[in-house]
Order: structure tokens, then sequence, then C-alpha cells
């Protein structure tokens, strides 16, 4: 029964005596007679709801809210008697009560408790973004993933980072996104939606929020001589005027990228067409490792791509294990790849599938950082290392470069005479 607006006692039936009455509904609850029959005995006027207008039953308790007479309110005879209740206000003074007084109460404790929570995410935030984070400590990875999220995800007035579940698909960007929130550089934003964080306390006794971190508006914690947010947002979307970085940095982001993408490829051949659960576990980081130190990301995708049309009819042919389809994969590409280092054949290069969604790390690296003019995918990381390694001086034939596109479209195709990046037909 509810509780929340008590309905007035009926009167329909006062015209029957007290004797009548206890006769009624004793008729009506233990001898289960008809109502059609209890109302033409009784001369009741017609009524469905015919319990409402029997009187209430007195009780010895008062109400613990207001102090008034508790009843017990006569039910349905097929339904369960009702629990005594106030007959002022409506409350229950034992067990869930529903009545308004106590809703108004539960709702008072609540926003309390609300505001107390609220204080303690608070405080907490404004504790951990204390300590800024000296911009020159930075390394060469952080400073890319920053000038990625200032260029792509920062709100119109340059004040914060969006949430990443509302431009960025958070599965491929977690991996650049994570290193940062774990040193302090990115810090939950004030104005974060604060129901998607929760608190506990560590044996210490000290506050530990756990964040979904997609959900998060984000700060960028990080100090710049005397920058405000507005001109440390435009310094860090700025890459060619903050990012001098070195060849060894470059190389070791470039790599980074090159084995997030293959992974990507590799992950969608074994859910989507192999219908094996990826996981990226010690192999497939050895394998990776292996390929971005030889290979392009496009030459990768064409390994992965053969190679798993190879292992598919493997599948298809022979009754064999997850395991064993996994293991025979991973060979394969192994001895592809060693095959083709050991005996220097070309390997063709393979455009991004579109099915695999773009990553804006990926896009700012090759596009701001490199200036690849859109051919990142086509050069190992190895081969880009050794280009700043080995920069032309001006009694060569060619002038030095200043980015991998100018040696990319120049260099190395004037030596060989070949159109740059003609595909392999798949």
């Amino acid at each position: 029964m509810n509780h929340y607006q008590l309905k007035k006692q009926g009167t329909k039936f006062d015209f029957l005596s007290q004797d009548e009455m206890t006769a009624l509904m004793k008729e009506y609850y233990e001898d289960r007679i008809a109502m059609a029959s209890l109302k033409a005995k009784y001369k009741l006027p017609q009524n469905n709801n015919f319990e409402e207008q029997f009187p209430w039953e007195k009780t010895a308790e008062t109400c613990t809210l207001c102090n008034c007479q508790v009843v017990v309110i006569p039910h349905h005879r097929n339904l369960y008697p009702n629990k005594p209740v106030c007959s002022n206000c409506g409350h229950i003074n034992e067990g869930h009560c529903t009545c308004s007084s106590c809703l108004d109460m539960k709702r008072q404790v609540y926003l309390q408790e609300e505001k107390e929570r609220e204080e303690r995410i608070s405080n907490q935030l404004h504790l951990e973004e204390s300590v800024k984070i000296p911009f020159e400590k930075l390394t060469a990875e952080e400073k890319i993933s920053l000038g990625m999220l200032v260029r792509n995800m920062s709100s119109e007035d340059l004040t914060y980072i969006v949430p990443l579940s509302s431009k960025e698909n958070w599965k491929n960007s977690k991996d650049f996104v994570l290193p940062l929130y774990k040193s302090k550089i990115l810090t939950v934003h004030p104005e974060s939606d604060y129901s998607f964080i929760g608190i506990k306390e560590n044996k210490f006794n000290e506050t530990i929020l756990s964040i979904e971190l997609y959900k998060m508006k984000w700060n960028i914690n990080v100090l710049k001589d005397d920058l405000s947010n507005y001109e440390l947002y435009n310094y860090l979307a700025r890459a060619e005027d903050q990012l001098k970085l070195t060849n060894e940095e470059l190389f070791l982001y470039w790599k980074k990228i090159a084995k997030h993408e293959a992974q990507l490829y590799l992950a969608y051949n074994f859910d989507q067409v192999l219908k094996i659960e990826f996981k990226n576990d010690f192999a497939i980081e050895n394998l990776l490792e292996y390929l971005t130190n030889h290979f392009s990301i496009g030459q990768i995708y064409n390994l992965i791509w053969k190679y798993t049309n190879n292992t598919l009819r493997f599948k298809e042919e022979r009754q064999v294990t997850t395991n064993h389809i996994y293991n025979y994969l991973l060979k394969c590409i192994r001895n592809e790849a060693e095959k083709i280092i050991a005996n220097s054949y070309n390997l063709g290069h393979f455009d991004k599938p579109k099915y695999i969604q773009e990553s804006s790390f990926s896009d700012f690296f090759f596009s701001y950082i490199l200036k690849a003019n859109g051919q990142g995918y086509r050069i190992t990381p190895s081969e880009f290392f050794e280009i700043n390694q080995n920069n032309l001086d001006d009694t060569q034939e060619f002038v030095q470069f200043k980015t991998v596109g100018d040696y990319l479209n120049t260099y190395k195709f004037l030596s060989t005479n070949k159109e740059p990046f003609k595909d392999e037909e798949e």
C-alpha cells in the first residue's frame, strides 16, 4: 500500500448500525459472500471500492513523527492486510515508509550526502592539480599527446579538454591518455560530471577517486613560463614552435604509433575474420616490436592481410584449436618478415583499411610533427631515424630536407626513378 497520500475514511455506509457493520465485514472477509448479495441484503449504494467504506481500526500506537492515532485501513479481501498507518500523515512506524515526511527526510539526507561527497571530490581534485608539472620536464611523447588533445579535443574557449567519449574512440586512445593522467599532466576539470566519480579510502585513510576517464573534462596541469591557460593551449597547438624533439624521441614515438596502428588491424582480423578473441599478450607485443623495427605501417598491414587469409583457409580445412590458429598466424607473419629482410625483397604498402577507425594521435603526429604529407604509413621508424641521423650536406646532389615528406617525395624516388607508393594488387 502506498501511504504517500492517505485517503479519507469512507462515509457511505454510516447509516448502518455498529452490529450491522460488524456482521457485514464478517460476511465480506471471512464468509466471502458475493458483494451483489451483500449490497442487496444491507441495501448498500453501488460502489466498486467496497472496503473503502469500512471503518478504520484504531490501534494502541501513536505516530512517531506527529504523535497522532495509528490505524489499520481496511483492505480488499483478495489482497494482504495493510500495515498500521498514521491517520494524519500516513507514516508507518516501522519498515519501509513512503509517506511524504519520510520521503522528504530521505531527500534531505541524500542532498546533504551529495553535497559532502562533491566537496570531498572537489577538494581532492584541487589537491591533485595544486602542483603544476613544468613543461621542460615533459617527455616527447607527453608533448606530442598534449598537442593532439589541444588541437582536436579542446573546448571552444580553450579552457579544458572535452570528454574523450564525445569525439574520440576511447579504446583507440587510452594508451596515449592514461600515461598523461597517471603522471598528473591531465587532471579532472572541476566542471566534470561527478556522478561518474566514485570515492573510497585506502588503508591509510587517504581519499582515492575512481574515475570513468572517458567521461571527464580535463585540465592540462602544466606550467610554461607565465603563460595563461589560453596562451598555453595556443602554444601546445603550434607543434612546430614548441616540439623541438631529438631524433631518438621522434623515433620512439613513431614506434609507439606504428605498433598501436598495427595492433588495431591485427585485433580486427582476429575478432572479425578468424572469430578468435584478441588478447594483446607478450607474443603479439614481441612480434609488433620486431615488425616496427623493419617495416612501415602499410607494409605491416600487407603482412597481416595476407596471412590472415592464409590462416582462415588453414582453419577451415583442418580441425585445430584456437591456440593453434593463433600461433599459426603469428608464426607465418614472423617467418615471412624474416625472409623479406634476409633477401631484401620489396614489400608493398597497403593503405589503412577504411573500417579501422582513424586515430587522432596518429593523424596529429604524421601531419603536424613529421609533416609527412599523408605518407607517414609508408616509411619505417628505423628509416626515418636514419634520415635524420645522416642529413645531406650541400656538397651532395640534393639539398637537405626539413621534413619526412620532402625526403619521401624527392630524394628517395629520384634515386630509384619509381612512382611513389604504388600499392601491390590485393
